[in-house]
């Protein structure tokens, strides 16, 4: 067996060596042959190695005659990356016309997949095959990951025998910003055969797919020998940009792309693979298949760097579904990628009907700065749509920051048609539109510096006076990149145009929030935010929000309306999610939202009015906290932790690996105590409800007493280090003579002290009470004795006079507050959830003053039990609580809504089953 079918056999030889007996059968070539024999049916695999398409013809043709050979009713081909499984009939049917299937291995190995496929083959109408669409994916994907190898091999060589190619790659990967030096340079080798074999086998697909569609095109190879392959491409992909255009996909621009060699080997592959894919029904796929396969095989690293994440079909159907309203609407997708949205909305538009005479020809207009991606959707929907019910695409391959609505289109309409430009100014008019679906780029603030005036630039015609913050930015500068796609768009829309799209949830939590916010309040009804777990829909975005708005220009109107706030809880259909996102719900008079749920569904409907009014509270909650929490905020029995203490953040010293002392480098360098503070840098270190100097860890450089107590006007450090020596303090003067010559030293945050190491006085950075940022197993406060000076992972309360600090600390660890915690928080990357210092100032609580004396004394005796290392201090708390909040739950309850909300953070789990069950108890009501 060869070492490449050993790899690849042996996960699925450890595990049948327990479920089913196993033959190997000899090969005479280097693809080997494994036999499992079961009790489900018996399973042939022929394994090649990872430079060769398992779906190759000869390959298949093996495992198939060996299947019949064996008496074996499965057979398969795959190699590391890719599995194709066929039913045989016993007979020589050829392979196209067997039930067959792709499966992809690069998130499942053997011992994963073929025990799956050997039980479906015996339940229920046994195995089937798979659409076609989703079979020739996986076709094109095998074919393009055998490549990428080869050429990765055929690039390295190139680069290191021919100067020319070498300096031709170098250009394209600055151009690229991609790295060109060891020792990245090889994963930038790799992104370019991926390219490369991708824009091929595009290009192949999109040429078949014209032909077999219309027939105007001739056969891409027929009577062309595999050594004339590359004339043949040349010839006959420019005979297709004659015929229907498409430069950009039948064209590669890149002079070092098209330098890439083939030889003997891979044209004969290129050949074999083209005629395989003529006795393909290419002709009967959905030419939706052209944006699945760029999504699938386009480099992500260019996907990365452009903010592109791809949307889900059910979600461009619910978005579409909702903007779109009649025939004649004329929609707008400024950045449309490879059409994930523009073909829905197109769809959309044909289910509604033909459209008047009068109506615009060109229902859809797509903008994308990239002219590949553009194309792409105006030939999925030119292959979708003929004759009569064909819905008019009108493209712009523009960045669309340089276009601008005016009053009507610059450029007469019709099908397909491509909007002119004015090179003259650099920026062409698209006119006014109804709808508009998008899902803009994610890119981070940071990302966008060098452009962000030209981002902004058109914030300047918007009316001033005509927001209720007049005076303040439009937007926040700290707005990431979808925002300024969003309130570009806006000018586009005629009143009451509706706004659907897919956005992050940053808007609803981050510190520009509320600019956004109020620009959307000031010029739409907000009629519904939609959110969704990460595994609701199949490839979902992750933290992404569905906004849903229509363009209001009367305050009134905007005000009356009510925004539907909707987390969705199980997989259901577009229209029953339109239903959903539709449906009116009426607020009480006496009630500032409310609450309804379906089996489907959390619907929280607030007051647009409502919202305005609270400008700047997070939105988040209304769509992921659980109705407890929504209920406690709106009480008057509960205050913001800031009525009670002031909250700063801990000591950022700007050179940690100077100012943070351990106890061997004190003990090393002789630094006397007094220059040595108790600190607490992580919460790592906290295993309790109460942390003092005795228990530190780790200690802070504290010279700012000594440097205010010398008599000196001008404390430089060379004065103050002199000081030091003069006074016997040799082992600090070590130190700092040791310090002055590390990395940190330089770090521009130091130029503010003076000298370098004083950080100031120490003295006001300790509170009693401390907050971790950032919790994830463990939700709580810890109390300290103000002698040790924590850092700025934590958050310090210290509370007002009149408030008891141990009262307080045990509100704060109540398992309400731990609810507080989920619902109010930001959860990152990494599954914590994290506490800005605005967030502990708006900390729900309840207020002390309700607190009887019984109650309190049990709050405080629940804390010294904590302290003490009690856990079931915390259950006297939650009783008190709970009775001096009149909640109606159980302490087991209660609690159990806790754990459930951190189970779900931190494994994301659907969350809504195990807090509706908890829930279900409770009595609400919002006032």
């Amino acid at each position: 067996m060869s070492a490449a079918a050993s790899q690849l056999f042996e996960p699925l030889l450890e595990w049948s060596a327990d479920e089913s007996a196993v033959d190997i059968v000899d090969s005479p070539d280097q693809s080997d042959t494994l036999l499992l024999r079961s009790d489900s049916a018996d399973f042939l695999l022929v394994g090649t190695t990872v430079d060769t398409d398992p779906h190759t013809p000869d390959l298949v043709q093996r495992a198939h005659s060996r299947a019949r050979e064996y008496d074996a009713e499965l057979f398969a081909t795959a190699n590391a990356n890719d599995l194709f499984v066929f039913r045989t009939d016993g007979s020589r049917t050829a392979p196209a016309d067997l039930d067959r299937r792709h499966y992809d291995l690069h998130d499942s190995a053997l011992d994963t997949v073929v025990p799956a496929v050997l039980d479906e083959s015996v339940a229920g109408d046994g195995w089937k095959t798979e659409p076609f669409e989703a079979f020739l994916l996986g076709r094109l994907q095998s074919f393009h990951w055998s490549l990428v190898s080869v050429y990765q091999d055929r690039i390295e060589t190139r680069i290191h025998s021919d100067e020319q190619f070498q300096n031709l790659f170098a250009a394209w990967a600055h151009d690229n910003q991609y790295p060109s030096e060891l020792p990245d340079v090889t994963r930038t080798v790799r992104i370019a055969a991926k390219q490369y074999a991708y824009l091929r086998i595009n290009r192949i697909l999109c040429y078949e797919l014209l032909r077999q569609v219309d027939g105007s095109l001739d056969p891409l190879i027929e009577g062309c020998p595999p050594s004339r392959i590359d004339d043949q491409f040349a010839d006959q992909f420019e005979s297709a940009v004659t015929e229907y255009g498409y430069d950009a996909i039948f064209r590669i621009d890149s002079v070092f792309l098209q330098a890439i060699p083939d030889d003997e080997r891979t044209r004969c592959r290129w050949h074999s693979f083209i005629e395989s894919l003529g006795r393909e029904p290419i002709g009967s796929a959905d030419p939706d298949i052209l944006r699945r396969l760029y999504e699938q095989l386009h480099s992500q690293s260019e996907r990365d760097s452009l903010g592109q994440f791809y949307t889900p079909e059910k979600i461009g159907t619910i978005l579409a579904g909702w903007a779109i309203q009649s025939a004649e609407d004329r929609v707008l997708d400024p950045c449309s990628g490879p059409g994930a949205l523009t073909v829905p909305a197109s769809r959309r538009l044909g289910e509604l009907g033909p459209a008047s005479d009068s109506a615009p020809a060109d229902g859809v207009t797509a903008v994308d700065i990239q002219a590949f991606p553009l194309q792409l959707t105006a030939l999925n929907l030119r292959l979708r749509t003929t004759g009569s019910s064909a819905t008019g695409l009108s493209t712009a391959n523009a960045d669309f920051f340089d276009l601008d609505p005016g009053t009507d289109p610059d450029t007469p309409q019709s099908v397909d048609r491509r909007v002119g430009f004015d090179g003259a100014s650099g920026s062409t008019t698209l006119g006014r539109f109804d709808a508009t679906v998008a899902n803009p780029p994610y890119v981070r603030q940071e990302d966008i510096s060098a452009q962000r005036a030209h981002f902004r630039a058109h914030l300047a015609a918007f009316d001033p006076d005509a927001s209720s913050t007049a005076g303040a930015p439009l937007l926040d500068r700290r707005s990431d990149l979808y925002c300024y796609f969003l309130s570009h768009a806006t000018q586009f829309l005629d009143e009451g145009g509706r706004l659907a799209w897919i956005v992050p949830t940053k808007w609803l939590t981050a510190d520009y929030g509320p600019s956004f916010q109020q620009f959307l309040f000031d010029r739409y009804s907000v009629e519904a935010v939609v959110g969704f777990p990460t595994r609701l829909f199949e490839d979902a975005l992750v933290d992404t929000v569905l906004l849903l708005a229509e363009r209001r220009e009367s305050e009134s109107e905007r005000l009356a309306t009510n925004t539907n706030f909707v987390r969705l809880t199980e997989p259901c259909s577009p229209d029953t999610v339109l239903e959903i996102i539709n449906s009116d719900y009426e607020i009480p008079d006496d009630s500032s939202l409310t609450v309804e749920t379906t089996p489907e569904s959390r619907t929280v409907v607030v007051r647009q009015s409502t919202l305005v009014e609270r400008l700047g509270q997070k939105l988040q909650p209304y769509l992921t906290a659980p109705a407890l929490y929504l209920a406690l905020s709106e009480r008057d029995d509960v205050c913001s932790l800031s009525e009670l203490a002031t909250i700063t953040r801990g000591v950022k010293t700007g050179a940690n690996p100077i100012f943070v002392l351990d106890g061997a480098t004190i003990e090393t360098h002789g630094i006397d105590d007094r220059f040595c503070r108790p600190a607490i840098k992580s919460v790592r270190a906290v295993d309790g409800f109460e942390y003092t100097a005795s228990d530190a860890e780790r200690w802070l450089l504290d010279l700012g007493g000594y440097v205010t107590s010398l008599d000196v006007d001008d404390p430089t450090a060379t004065a103050v280090r002199a000081a030091l020596r003069e006074e016997g303090y040799d082992g600090v003067c070590s130190y700092l003579s040791w310090a002055a010559d590390q990395p940190a030293r330089k770090n521009s945050s130091l130029e503010a002290n003076e000298p370098w190491f004083d950080m100031g006085s120490l003295a006001g950075e300790t509170a009693p009470i401390v907050c971790p940022q950032a919790m994830d197993t463990r939700r709580f406060l810890f109390r300290t004795d103000c002698a040790v000076v924590p850092s700025n992972r934590f958050l310090l309360v210290d509370p007002a006079p009149t408030v008891d600090e141990t009262l307080l600390l045990g509100l704060l660890n109540s398992s309400l507050s731990q609810i507080v915690v989920e619902s109010h928080g930001r959860v990152t990357g990494g599954g914590a959830i994290n506490l800005s210092g605005s967030d502990l100032e708006t900390f729900c609580v309840p207020d002390p003053e309700i607190l009887s004396a019984e109650q309190a004394a049990a709050i405080t005796e629940g804390v010294e039990r904590l302290a003490d290392g009690d856990q079931s201090g915390r259950d006297g708390i939650d009783r008190a609580v709970i009775e001096a909040l009149d909640l109606g739950v159980a302490v087991a309850e209660l609690q159990e809504l806790s754990q459930a909300l951190k189970r779900i953070r931190r494994v994301d789990e659907p969350p809504e089953y195990d807090i509706a069950t908890v829930e279900s108890t409770l009595e609400l009501t919002f006032e």
